[in-house]
């Protein structure tokens, strides 16, 4: 709502700037006021609320034990460089694969989205501690702080324990048939189209090798219904 009432008020201004200038008041004289008008409403309505925004925020304050201040504190640095990763996907759906009747390396298909980790200001609570942002390509963003996760929907909040959470790397093999990352390892190379034993499979003119690289996966579930699988290019921040 707030950057349309600064769009909106940055248009009310240029109407009335365009009115002010003088070979446009002779026709426009009278609408002068009017947009004037129009400046000080979309001005009162921004004003609104910006404090309204401001008012939403809750101040909070994380009494922590030094060694959960001092975990938490490595978490994020640690987190900072999965950031730094070339890329990041959502694993949003997953199907595992007749590798005989595909002719393919992969025993599984997967569907990634592109995403991205930040520290970052929360939406609802203003607090020093640092906030870990995950990024979710088919639902919420889930905001991590010292003893919760936060998930923020249109409609409610929706708060988890992170001693309910349960976080899991492992590195995994991936045939990647998109653009290479600069910080992916890569292991092997396979073909486009392979026997069951992996040599190339003859049968197709147009065969050709393709990289087997190693991501780091990141899984991340909770009783409570989360349940999310990241790739990370770069397997050694990711572990």
């Amino acid at each position: 709502a707030i950057p349309r009432a600064r769009n909106e008020l940055l248009a009310a201004e240029l109407r009335l700037i365009d009115a002010r200038r003088w070979f446009r008041r002779v026709f426009q004289r009278g609408k002068i006021p009017e947009r004037e008008a129009a400046v000080r409403a979309c001005t009162a309505a921004l004003n609104d609320l910006e404090v309204r925004r401001d008012g939403a925020f809750v101040d909070a304050e994380f009494m922590l034990a030094d060694a959960a201040r001092a975990a938490f504190n490595a978490l994020a640095e640690a987190f900072e460089q999965v950031a730094a990763s070339s890329r990041i996907w959502d694993v949003t759906t997953e199907e595992f694969t007749d590798r005989r009747a595909t002719r393919s390396a992969a025993g599984r298909e997967l569907d990634r989205v592109v995403v991205r980790f930040a520290i970052s200001r929360d939406p609802i609570l203003q607090t020093e501690s640092k906030v870990l942002v995950l990024a979710n390509a088919n639902g919420p963003a889930m905001f991590l702080y010292p003893g919760f996760l936060l998930m923020l929907t249109d409609r409610q909040i929706a708060l988890v324990d992170l001693r309910e959470v349960q976080l899991r790397y492992e590195p995994v093999r991936f045939v990647e048939a998109e653009a290479l990352p600069p910080d992916a390892v890569v292991v092997d190379y396979t073909w486009a189209w392979c026997n069951k034993d992996g040599t190339r499979d003859r049968r197709f003119a147009n065969n050709y090798q393709v990289p087997v690289v190693r991501y780091g996966r990141i899984t991340i579930r909770s009783a409570t219904g989360v349940n999310e699988e990241y790739q990370i290019s770069r397997d050694e921040a990711a572990q």
